[in-house]
């Protein structure tokens, strides 16, 4: 868990929001890019570090 002051939870929140906008919009067609990406034999193992990047934001 993270701890982290009151400030700059609430100053989080406008990205947070930004990046679940993002996400609800553009969702669909990132994990088509990502599931291509990782049928692709050259791009296979790069795709899961792409993934788990992209999720740890």
């Amino acid at each position: 868990m993270i701890l982290v002051s009151e400030q700059q939870f609430v100053s989080a929140i406008p990205w947070l929001l930004l990046f679940a906008t993002l996400l609800f919009i553009f969702g669909d067609s990132i994990n088509k890019r990502l599931q291509k990406a990782s049928s692709n034999r050259h791009l296979g193992g790069l795709s899961p570090l792409v993934w788990a990047c992209f999720c740890s934001v």
